[in-house]
């Protein structure tokens, strides 16, 4: 049975061709407000990247702005699927990273999609993935550790962030 999203693409397909259904789609995913029934899918995001038309997208595809955003919000929403991540990241590595970064689970160490990330980056064993990933452990540390130092700074001097950013400014000025 098809979902939502295969149902879709499918009329469009036929009414007015295989790059404008790839283009509507992802756009349809985006920018529609009502959100389509899931059924065993977590979530529309889930249900688009696991349906059957993904895998006739290209690298022109991939490196739409639009393509980036949905699969940014995928990674947000909990990606959970590596063979997805594999696939894109297969098509063009730039917009993988990207959409990682877009996705803005950098700074969030316990979100459950830097499991599978992990995962790809380790069987792929691809140069720039690992240093992004490496890049990316080193900036969550060190935002652990201000963030241990805000809070300690805070619980001394007994401020709000409000108060400590006006003094940073003043000082700073």
């Amino acid at each position: 049975m098809q979902n939502y999203y295969e149902n879709k693409f499918e009329s469009i397909f036929l009414e007015f061709g295989l790059e404008l259904a790839k283009e509507k789609i992802v756009e349809d995913l985006l920018y529609k407000s009502s959100q389509p029934k899931t059924g065993g899918f977590k979530n529309k995001f889930d249900m688009f990247w696991q349906s059957n038309f993904i895998n006739i997208i290209n690298i022109n595809d991939v490196k739409n702005e639009n393509y980036i955003l949905a699969l940014s919000l995928y990674i947000r929403y909990e990606t959970n699927n590596k063979n997805i991540c594999i696939q894109y990241l297969n098509l063009d590595l730039q917009s993988f990273i990207l959409a990682i970064r877009y996705s803005g689970i950098i700074l969030n160490s316990d979100h459950s999609s830097w499991g599978i990330l992990k995962v790809v980056a380790e069987e792929l064993a691809i140069d720039q993935l690992s240093n992004f990933i490496r890049t990316v452990e080193h900036l969550q540390e060190q935002y652990k550790f201000r963030l241990e130092d805000y809070e300690d700074i805070k619980n001394k001097l007994n401020i709000g962030q409000i108060t400590a950013m006006v003094f940073g400014s003043i000082y700073a000025y």
